[in-house]
């Protein structure tokens, strides 16, 4: 979030990884990256009661820090142009965006906003188009859908865009849910790591020490043991697990849910009795569709050999660590 609370990006797909490049007053910059892909977003707010060029000038700053050839540029301009919207007349005059026309031209940004779009910013007394969505001309290419989405719940309407062509290899796979075992020990090798490096922070004087600092430790990390095991593959090994089984798995997990988060004594009770049926049919389908499984399998196994895994099993002759002691069927062991 910038410093003035105007501008903020929120990630919500676990697998983007971000990093923070930039936070202004009215412009931030972060990093997002899905395997060795990366698009560097930054966001703005350009305030009407603040002067145009001082905001451009804040923009263009954090734009000459940045070297990548992939960077999404979107914001509230509070300005107008035939640039990114048609040709009309509001209380905006039309040389008040001249700022961010000359950066627009002196980089070769493209501008990704349709002029016959409805208008991004909506009230009782006008309508304009203010908001703006850029990129660099290499990033342009890979550019989808653009929509205005006219909505009465805000005077802004919210602007959707998808950016097509990803070139980078897939996500590493996630390393799971660390242990709170695991999660101490990464942070006593980290809090070694700092104390014994910590004395170099103090002769930091480049913003390049800093970055070169950062990746140093951010490398450690990675490479703690903990990190480094092959995640497990917690898919279902089962033969009698099918849809069946997974939809009733949600549903009873939804009515729990449901009846943990209850309150009131007589609706929670009323919860309460709908998820222990649904339980109790889930353990039901659990236990009939594996003995059916199992008769099955005893089934092709004693059809050439009778005394073969079943027999010894009902025979108990197999150590009693196994995981079956007995085999019953409806017409008897």
């Amino acid at each position: 979030m910038a410093k003035s609370g105007k501008a903020l990006i929120s990630i919500r797909n676990p697998d983007i990884h971000l990093l923070i490049r930039h936070e202004g007053e009215h412009v931030i910059a972060f990093e997002a990256m899905v395997g060795s892909d990366s698009i560097i977003v930054v966001c703005f707010y350009f305030p009407p009661s603040l002067p145009q060029a001082r905001m451009v000038r804040e923009l263009q700053g954090v734009l000459d820090l940045i070297t990548s050839t992939n960077v999404l540029v979107a914001g509230d301009a509070n300005v107008r142009s035939s640039l990114w919207g048609p040709d009309v007349s509001d209380h905006r005059p039309l040389d008040e965006g001249g700022p961010l026309v000359d950066l627009i031209l002196a980089r070769r940004l493209h501008v990704w906003n349709d002029p016959s779009s409805p208008p991004t910013f909506e009230t009782e007394r006008g309508r304009s188009w203010i908001d703006i969505t850029l990129s660099t001309p290499l990033l342009s290419t890979r550019k989808g859908d653009w929509i205005v989405h006219p909505t009465t719940l805000s005077d802004h309407n919210p602007i959707t865009f998808i950016v097509n062509g990803c070139v980078g290899e897939p996500s590493p796979s996630s390393y799971g849910r660390l242990s709170p075992r695991r999660i101490l020990k990464v942070a006593r090798e980290v809090a070694t790591f700092y104390h014994q490096f910590a004395p170099e922070i103090e002769g930091i004087s480049t913003k390049h020490q800093l970055d070169m600092w950062i990746d140093r430790i951010t490398h450690f990390i990675q490479s703690i043991s903990v990190f480094n095991v092959s995640p497990k593959d917690c898919s279902l090994r089962v033969p009698w697990w099918d849809s069946s089984l997974d939809i009733q798995r949600k549903k009873t997990r939804a009515l729990r849910a449901r009846f943990l988060r209850c309150h009131h004594p007589q609706e929670r009770l009323h919860r309460r009795i709908a998820f222990k049926k649904e339980a109790a049919r889930y353990k039901y389908m659990i236990k009939t569709k594996s003995r059916h499984c199992f008769n099955q399998l005893c089934s092709q196994l004693t059809r050439n050999n009778p005394f073969d895994l079943p027999y010894r099993l009902a025979a108990r002759k197999i150590p009693a660590s196994t995981i079956l002691r007995g085999v019953n069927h409806y017409y008897g062991p």
